[in-house]
């Protein structure tokens, strides 16, 4: 059985029309990717807006359809760029790692100290 991640990378392909073994237009389609995915952002914080706003509970199948909006656009730069979700998450995963190892906390994170460096080494798989 097909994983879910793998029938939307085929649909997202389906839809935007490419391969991963065609990129004519690379940096192209990482623009335009990266503008439609500042634009769903702009509609997830509106969907949140609008909930604050009127003092309503959020809508959350808004939300998840523009979340889903989110994901189409991540997908196609992580595509242009050679790279999966998963490893973009393990390298998320070894910075925070680095950044808070004994978890956040507001009172232990100093943003202007952060050692960049030893980030990068993490998410490299140094340490």
């Amino acid at each position: 059985m097909k994983t879910y991640n793998k029938i939307f990378e085929k649909d997202v392909e389906r839809t935007w029309g490419f391969s991963h073994k065609d990129i004519p237009n690379r940096e192209q389609d990482i623009l335009h990717a990266a503008l439609g995915l500042s634009g769903e952002v702009g509609e997830v914080c509106d969907v949140l807006k609008k909930s604050l706003a009127v003092g309503k509970p959020i809508d959350e199948e808004n939300l998840l359809e523009e979340l889903g909006d989110v994901a189409y656009y991540v997908f196609i730069i992580l595509n242009r760029i050679g790279r999966s979700l998963s490893e973009a998450q393990k390298k998320n995963i070894a910075k925070r790692a680095v950044r808070f190892p004994r978890g956040f906390s507001e009172d232990r994170f100093d943003r202007k100290n952060r050692n960049l460096t030893q980030e990068r080494k993490a998410q490299d798989g140094q340490r």
